[in-house]
């Protein structure tokens, strides 16, 4: 039987979740941190067949990460998936408008109401999940934001009427429409 990767598997292990976790601390050398972000990776191409691939750039930038980013634009480029890349603190700054939001769950509750009201339940879960859904939300921060940039039309009919955008994301938005 397969090893459950989430909560949610383990209880549900019939259920498919797009929750996958990478453990690259578990070991200290580079090259089987390497292979187990090829294999990840692998898994999540044949499963999702991308069309394009955003890499997050975090705010403090080791070594070790600009490696394991290297590794996956090379296998994803090899796979003719084209990879941009992307710093996360500009997605949140362009959604939230600020890096940070006023509140922990900030940008899951905002991604949530003003796009995906189907994940609202996933926010509220203990700390425990938060902490473990924490870079997924970020992934999709970087997603909508590279959306919004690449296709605004799209990102717009994703958006809900009822919910305030930040000046950014509607600046970004009002932009693409005049040049229609």
């Amino acid at each position: 039987a397969p090893v459950p990767r989430t909560p949610e598997e383990a209880r549900d292990p019939g259920r498919r979740t797009s929750f996958h976790a990478v453990h690259l601390r578990a070991s200290r050398d580079s090259t089987r941190r390497e292979r187990a972000v090829e294999r990840a990776l692998a898994l999540l191409v044949a499963r999702y067949a991308p069309t394009l691939a955003v890499l997050g750039l975090p705010r403090i930038d080791t070594g070790a990460q600009r490696q394991l980013r290297v590794v996956a634009k090379q296998f994803l480029i090899r796979r003719g998936i084209p990879t941009i890349e992307r710093r996360v603190g500009d997605a949140r700054r362009l959604l939230l408008g600020r890096q940070r939001g006023d509140r922990r769950d900030a940008l899951p509750e905002f991604l949530s109401r003003a796009f995906f009201p189907e994940l609202a339940h996933l926010h509220t879960d203990h700390d425990l999940r938060r902490r473990y859904r924490r870079q997924t939300w970020n992934a999709l921060a970087l997603s909508v934001a590279v959306l919004a940039e690449r296709q605004p039309l799209s990102a717009l009919a994703l958006t809900q009427p009822h919910v305030p955008m930040a000046l950014a994301f509607s600046k970004l938005l009002a932009q693409a429409a005049e040049e229609l």
